[in-house]
């Protein structure tokens, strides 16, 4: 709606200046207009990727690994990212600009002023203001306040070309001829407030962020905490009819047992609060080889949303960004990887990294499950098609009986780290690391356990010549498998099979 919006009082306003006003040759003159062009391209941008998006969630058998943004040229999504920037900060500096300095009651003499203005200097601070709070948008990175002011130094020149040229000023406060100390002092000014407006949003954006992990983290821990009193009162429950039953009152155990103390009500609800999916999610987001960290989102394939995969038959399973798209531009680096050196992947809750005050940081501690690391050899580890990959596993961490604690209670404990070794004996080339997490908490039926997993781009030097059992993904689950469709909390897990490969002990 806010793309067809925009597009139509481009439209309107523009051919009105040509045909009622003739005055069409200024209108890309005026940075008000160049501001409402970038928000409807950047609108029907987002548009474009939703419809691709719902397209490929429709035809999901014939998907392919990425939508097109991610196929584009990198100076292309840069530039994509760069639009974004601008959305959040331009559109409400042109509305103070605006009101401060233009605006007068003339600009409410017609209906169509009134529109128009209403349209320009009004609603786009409303639209800057949607895509700071209504979506996912990540923060606009502090690199990207530079180009802004660059940008608006840029149009600076473009409006004295205007006078050059067309023989007016797009601003009449831009006439020196006024006041070159005044002229300075709104240069400076408007600079400044661009630098506030940027920082504004950016904080914004981080607000709702922490608001929402706030939110579903309550959500959560209030959710788990009615589940856990009514496994109790179940397992309470079973237990005093079975001591019924051991007492020898065989007549009491049955007329216990036809008229249970846990009501209905309460048996739905626990069942349903099993299955119900929280969103205290993770996302693998640096790796350290040999203690030395390869650098924040460096070399590795990760999404902007921390959601988790499902389907076990999908293309997603591989290395995500599918249903999560990848955040841009994705990491071109490989990383060198001596045969047998020993990595630390780590995991945080947003792509934020490390939050103390984040109670889910690295992931809410309902999401009990494995923790696993396969390798593939690729030809081009940064290239875009990752189906038909050979996975061997070289690490995992499933579930230790004697303590009831599970792969992901390690990883908690260890702020996020998880470390392994890689394999000394495996041949030299380029390979993938899938690390992944498997979060059971809502795995009683399929599909309900959680697959978070990320690829990392490898260059493995070194090594030997064995050639492990490999898998494909899709393929190497099943949604039957015991180690993706079981209970953690009723009957207690003795045991636990990690489900994949078979661990290769090299």
């Amino acid at each position: 709606m806010i793309a067809l919006y925009t597009l139509a009082t481009l439209l309107v306003i523009l051919i009105w200046q040509a045909t009622i006003l003739h005055d069409a040759d200024g209108y890309f003159s005026y940075f008000t207009e160049l501001t409402h062009i970038g928000i409807c391209s950047y609108y029907w941008a987002s548009f474009t990727q939703t419809l691709f998006y719902a397209l490929r969630q429709r035809h999901s058998i014939e998907r392919t690994p990425e939508y097109p943004l991610q196929r584009w040229p990198r100076i292309f999504q840069l530039l994509h990212v760069m639009l974004g920037t601008t959305i959040i900060s331009y559109p409400i500096l042109v509305t103070i600009v605006f009101w401060a300095l233009l605006a007068s009651p003339a600009v409410f003499s017609t209906k169509f002023g009134t529109w128009s203005n209403i349209s320009i200097h009004v609603l786009n601070t409303a639209w800057s203001l949607f895509e700071m709070i209504g979506t996912n948008s990540p923060p606009p990175r502090w690199s990207m306040l530079p180009c802004m002011i660059i940008i608006l130094a840029l149009y600076l020149a473009l409006a004295y070309v205007t006078h050059a040229t067309q023989g007016f000023y797009p601003y009449s406060f831009l006439n020196p001829s006024t006041s070159h100390s005044l002229l300075a002092g709104y240069i400076i000014g408007i600079a400044v407030a661009a630098c506030i407006v940027f920082t504004l949003g950016k904080t914004i954006i981080h607000c709702c962020r922490l608001m929402g992990i706030v939110l579903r983290t309550l959500k959560c821990h209030l959710l788990n905490k009615r589940r856990h009193e009514l496994n109790r009162e179940l397992i309470v429950g079973l237990t005093s009819r079975l001591q019924a039953f051991n007492l020898g009152g065989n007549l009491v155990y049955f007329k216990s047992i036809m008229t249970p103390k846990i009501s209905l009500a309460s048996c739905v609800l626990l069942f349903s609060l099993s299955s119900f999916k929280t969103f205290a999610h993770t996302i693998f987001q640096e790796l350290y080889v040999n203690g030395v960290d390869q650098g924040h989102l460096n070399g590795i394939r990760v999404p902007d949303y921390d959601g988790p995969i499902t389907d076990v038959t999908s293309n997603d399973l591989i290395c995500n960004g599918g249903i999560n798209p990848y955040h841009q531009p994705i990491s071109q680096t490989i990383i060198p990887v001596p045969a047998g050196a020993q990595v630390t992947a780590e995991w945080h809750h947003t792509l934020d990294g490390y939050d103390p005050t984040d109670p889910a940081d690295p992931i809410d501690s309902s999401h009990k499950g494995p923790v696993i690391s396969y390798l593939a050899a690729i030809p081009n580890a940064t290239q875009t098609d990752v189906t038909g990959l050979k996975w061997f596993k070289i690490w995992e961490d499933g579930y230790i009986a004697a303590n009831q604690t599970w792969g992901v209670d390690r990883l908690i404990a260890n702020k996020g780290n998880v470390t392994f070794n890689i394999p000394s004996c495996i041949p030299a080339g380029q390979y993938l690391l899938r690390h992944e997490i498997i979060a059971l908490h809502a795995a009683t039926t399929y599909p309900g356990a959680q697959f978070y997993m990320e690829c990392a781009q490898l260059q493995i030097t070194g090594g030997g010549s064995t050639q492990p059992e490999t898998v494909s993904f899709p393929g190497a689950y099943a949604g039957t498998d015991p180690g993706i469709t079981i209970n953690i909390y009723y009957p207690p897990v003795t045991n636990y099979t990690v489900p994949g490969s078979h661990y290769e002990f090299f």
